[in-house]
């Protein structure tokens, strides 16, 4: 299991909760499984027992499933938790966005890129300029493969999420 899945593991605990909340990015909507109880709208919350019984049964499923995948194997790979790795073919940063997301796409150059991991607005400040310092750059995304419009892409909201090789 990659170190960055298996410290997501370790942080669950009985105590947490799943919320689920969906964030609205450039008009697409993407489904958020989130495990902060501080965080969490009471209507979003899933009770804790359920959390930990969600642990038991699927931990070994999520760490048995984690792959390595290249940025055009991903779109196979909808709903998974994988590691896509491969060369920033592009950045964009919309700062006038809603959620201020950063595209960092891999494999080639927005609107062909094989695999997107976004950053959003929020989390920026942990990854500095990825739009100067990223472009070039061979790096491992880790984490859930969703579809943005259309496309593969990974939610990259911890520098451990994203590796550069």
């Amino acid at each position: 299991m990659p170190a960055p899945l298996a410290s997501q593991m370790r942080m669950i605990t009985t105590t947490d909760i799943i919320c689920f909340r969906r964030i609205n990015l450039v008009g697409i909507s993407i489904r958020e499984n989130i495990f902060d109880s501080q965080n969490c709208p009471e209507s979003k919350k899933m009770p804790n027992r359920v959390v930990f019984a969600f642990v038991v049964f699927f931990a070994g499923t999520i760490a048995g499933h984690a792959a390595t995948l290249s940025p055009e194997e991903a779109s196979s790979h909808i709903d998974e938790s994988a590691t896509v790795c491969g060369l920033v073919a592009s950045v964009t940063y919309a700062a006038q966005a809603p959620a201020a997301p950063t595209f960092l796409n891999l494999g080639k150059p927005y609107p062909d890129q094989s695999f997107t991991a976004l950053i959003l607005g929020r989390d920026r400040a942990k990854f500095g300029e990825p739009e100067i310092s990223m472009p070039g750059q061979q790096v491992c995304v880790t984490g859930r493969i969703f579809l943005l419009e259309g496309k593969p892409g990974i939610v990259v909201r911890d520098p451990k999420q994203l590796q550069q090789r």
